[in-house]
């Protein structure tokens, strides 16, 4: 895997010409994404109560980082350094006009149902049932 990262010095770059922006957090995120099964018995720990094993991935793995951004940088793809900038849970939009950054909040990225769908989100809104996006 290639380190997804990006280097925060040049991109600031693509905001320099914005005047407005907008911001969406990604709440969590870690904890959207599924450990697979292979892994689970490697993040497992001893507890005075038993053993834990995680099935979501854990902040602190040596590749958790990465392994979390790639999805949501590949999502995000089209709008990626157009519009939108993406640091792991953090995803930041710009434009130069009110058009341009109306029309961007309004633009949904192609993969965003297929990844949703297979996104398991344990959230509720505001006292509603959980949902699934």
């Amino acid at each position: 895997m290639i380190w997804p990262m990006p280097i925060l010095e040049v991109v600031m770059d693509y905001l320099t010409d914005s005047e407005l922006y907008f911001l969406l957090d990604f709440f969590k995120g870690y904890w959207h994404f599924l450990l697979s099964l292979e892994c689970q018995e490697l993040f497992s720990f001893l507890t005075d109560m038993g053993i834990f094993t995680p099935t979501r991935v854990l902040m602190g793995g040596s590749d958790s980082v990465a392994y979390c951004q790639a999805p949501v940088q590949e999502m995000f793809e089209e709008f990626l350094y157009n519009g939108l900038l993406i640091w792991l849970d953090g995803l930041i939009g710009y434009a130069k006009s009110e058009e341009g950054l109306l029309k961007l909040l309004r633009e949904k990225p192609d993969g965003a149902d297929a990844w949703c769908r297979r996104m398991v989100f344990a959230t509720t809104l505001a006292g509603s049932q959980p949902f699934r996006p």
